[in-house]
């Protein structure tokens, strides 16, 4: 899979226009992931929906791994960033 998508152009005018931080954009905006796939975390099974995917011409990216967390974070070490209920923090 590809490497992680940037944000859309208009989250970071958003962002720099009103100097809001990664926390808060990812909070409100979940910066354009629309749509998501989870899928077991095998290779095969991976190459196999990557493939499909894009054969029906969209990208893809695998964007992260479901832990066994008893809290229910999200973690987006790339931003530095975990989220945790309604909020992101920095890691």
């Amino acid at each position: 899979p590809a490497p992680h998508p940037e944000p859309q152009p208009i989250f970071r005018c958003i962002q720099e226009a009103g100097g809001v931080d990664d926390a808060e954009m990812y909070r409100v905006f979940n910066m354009g992931v629309g749509f998501c796939a989870i899928v077991p975390h095998d290779p095969g099974v991976v190459a196999a929906v990557t493939a499909t995917v894009r054969e029906h011409g969209t990208e893809v990216y695998e964007l992260g791994r479901v832990v066994q967390d008893e809290r229910g974070r999200i973690f987006l070490p790339e931003r530095g960033l975990v989220g945790e209920g309604d909020a992101f923090t920095a890691a």
